[in-house]
This record gives structure tokens, C-alpha cells and sequence, in this order.
């Protein structure tokens, strides 16, 4: 151990200089990675849930859908229909739904659990 310390003291420079040269192509190599979010390309092609997105996919290939999940702190039941209501005459939205379940109200919050937007 006491060896591999004393190289490293000795040939600081040396070192300091691989390192910023292996960061440098590292950070250049980053940019090159492509990330893949569509999870379905994941599954095998005789998996239920594939077969499904195929069949959505090609019923309706002009739909690109998104879901997104909107909360609010401390409404009244006016203010629900009033917002939900807001939500669904934005342009691109298809459906707004409100799950009035303790699974997303709770503490004062009250969640509208799907808003799919179209493009």
C-alpha cells in the first residue's frame, strides 16, 4: 500500500493529468448516449401488455399520449368542478378524471388522477 501512495505523490502530475483527460472524454461520451423511455420495447413481442400497445398503436397512430397527474391543496367541492372543468377545455385534452379515494386525498390535497393530453 505504502508503495502505490508513494507513486501517487511522486507522479502527481502525471495522475492529475489522466484524470482530467478521462473526465474530459467522459463528459464527451455522455452526450452520446441515447436513452430509450418507451418501456414497451422492453417486453417480449408475446407479452400481453405489447400485444396491447401494438393493437393501440396501430388502431390509432396519429395519438401520442401522455398522462400527467395534477394536485391542489385545500379545495371545495366547487372549486373541484370548477378546475376540472377548466382542465378539460384546455386544447390537446381528452379526458380529466378526479379519484375521490384516500389514495390521493389526503391532508387538505386533492388530486385529479388522469389528464391525458394529446398532440
Amino acid at each position: 500500500m505504502r508503495k502505490v501512495t508513494d507513486f501517487i505523490i511522486e507522479k502527481r502530475n502525471y495522475v492529475l493529468t489522466i484524470f482530467i483527460i478521462l473526465s474530459v472524454v467522459s463528459l464527451y461520451l455522455s452526450t452520446k448516449v441515447n436513452i430509450n423511455y418507451d418501456l414497451t420495447e422492453y417486453l417480449p413481442s408475446t407479452s400481453e401488455t405489447r400485444i396491447g400497445m401494438d393493437i393501440m398503436n396501430d388502431e390509432f397512430p396519429e395519438l401520442d399520449t401522455s398522462a400527467l397527474n395534477v394536485m391542489f391543496k385545500d379545495l371545495n367541492s366547487e372549486d373541484k368542478n370548477k378546475i376540472k372543468e377548466e382542465l378539460e377545455n384546455l386544447d390537446g385534452v381528452s379526458s380529466v378524471s378526479y379519484d375521490d379515494t384516500d389514495k390521493y386525498n389526503k391532508d387538505d390535497f386533492d388530486a385529479f388522477d388522469h389528464y391525458r393530453v394529446y398532440d
